[in-house]
């Protein structure tokens, strides 16, 4: 329940539709918002790397004593002359400030093996949170088409064969590849989607604005540049009318030089709030 609830409440803040063969450009852009906000979008766009140099650091052989050696009692070491006893001493000297060398080195190692596997879970945590959410927003049919890689595929992959299984990334540009070529069809639904567009008085109006930002984005890729002046006109046309005379005030009490749509955007979020 509550990962559905996660799910509704990124779809509402962001306004992220079911990737269609129509809206390519606007989902991607939604779903790249979602994965800014939650800390994954390095992780999908593959420029945070799950591998890493894992190569343990050389802890060389454990010390041993010279062959033939045997630690000799008490009673035997008291019989030795002084040269043979200053002899003895050395060598376990010797061996025991290697034998501590050695322990450091295996601590050391130790130590990097488990930041590594932190830093591999913390990879795969947040890898699995991107497939999620990416996912979330397939169609079934779209979605079980897409997360079908072949081994080949995968080991191909260095962060997914360290993994063991397809990434974000790996869904991402396979998604990518298949919709991200809008054609006329494309164009004529945008810009039918940019005519018709309303501000919802009820709403706030941040998230209304992101979106016809996000419209005037994908026309301006297609080609379709629209001025700035004509931005802020339409979005001033387009203020609900039980705010009264808003537009017409603003409009005259404003600089020319600050007719622009983010500086309208700034003022209609102003007085909303």
């Amino acid at each position: 329940m509550s990962s559905n609830n996660a799910i509704n409440n990124s779809e509402s803040i962001f306004n992220i539709p079911i990737l269609n063969t129509t809206n390519y450009e606007f989902w991607n852009y939604a779903i790249t918002r979602l994965l800014e906000a939650k800390g994954l979008s390095r992780v999908a766009s593959g420029t945070q790397k799950r591998y890493v140099n894992t190569s343990p650091t050389e802890t060389g052989n454990a010390p041993f004593f010279p062959e033939g050696f045997v630690q000799v009692p008490d009673e035997v070491f008291n019989a030795l002359t002084e040269s043979e006893q200053s002899s003895y001493n050395q060598i376990i000297d010797t061996f025991a400030h290697e034998w501590d060398q050695y322990q450091f080195l295996v601590k050391k190692h130790d130590q990097e093996l488990v930041e590594t596997y932190k830093l591999h879970s913390s990879w795969d945590d947040k890898d699995e949170q991107a497939l999620g959410f990416i996912s979330s927003f397939l169609p079934n049919d779209v979605g079980l088409e897409m997360r079908e890689f072949t081994r080949d595929e995968i080991d191909e992959d260095p962060c997914a064969k360290a993994k063991g299984d397809y990434t974000s990334k790996m869904l991402w540009d396979k998604i990518d590849k298949k919709y991200s070529s809008p054609g006329p069809t494309s164009w004529f639904l945008d810009f039918k989607e940019f005519m018709s567009w309303t501000l919802d008085e009820k709403k706030d109006p941040a998230n209304q604005i992101a979106s016809l930002g996000a419209v005037l984005t994908r026309l301006k890729a297609y080609g379709f540049t629209v001025d700035d002046k004509f931005r802020a006109l339409f979005l001033m046309d387009h203020i609900p009318q039980s705010w009264g005379n808003y537009a017409q005030f603003t409009l005259a009490t404003i600089e020319p030089k600050n007719l622009t749509m983010a500086h309208v955007e700034g003022l209609i979020l102003v007085e909303y709030k």
